[in-house]
């Protein structure tokens, strides 16, 4: 349990062994439906205004559980999340600049970035695409 939570009071643990999908209720929240290792089912609402909150504790978690392996043409221990369309530009916040990534059916998520960060990423894009060489990129004032 993360130290975030250290004060919560819980009833017990709910094991779940299946994801079974969601709904979108009438009240503007997210319902997803899960399954227990002994075949009860049962779902949690989720307020669209808590989503980001949720999905950003959960990657924080499961970047607590295990340290990712490098990628290669192999990878496939991860979910690989197909990228339908990029955004980039300025912001007021997060170092002055974001990403948003648009994932299946218009899910987008935004990551925020400094410009070293934004270059770096850059330049690794364009080596892997055979564009670019290594520090051919470079940050001018």
């Amino acid at each position: 349990m993360s130290s975030d939570a250290s004060n919560l009071m819980w009833a017990g643990e709910c094991p779940v062994s299946h994801v079974l999908g969601y709904n979108l209720t009438d009240s503007s929240a997210v319902q997803i439906g899960l399954r227990q290792p002994n075949g009860i089912e049962f779902a949690i609402n989720i307020p669209a205004s808590a989503i980001d909150d949720v999905v950003a504790m959960l990657i924080k978690a499961k970047g607590e559980l295990a340290v990712p392996p490098p990628i290669t043409t192999e990878t496939q221990e991860a979910r690989l999340w197909p990228i339908k369309r990029a955004e980039y530009g300025e912001t007021d916040q997060a170092d002055g600049r974001v990403i948003r990534l648009f994932v299946e059916d218009g899910a987008h998520l935004n990551f925020g970035m400094s410009r070293t960060a934004s270059v770096a990423l850059a330049e690794q894009v364009l080596f892997a695409e055979g564009l670019a060489t290594y520090g051919s990129i470079k940050l001018q004032s």
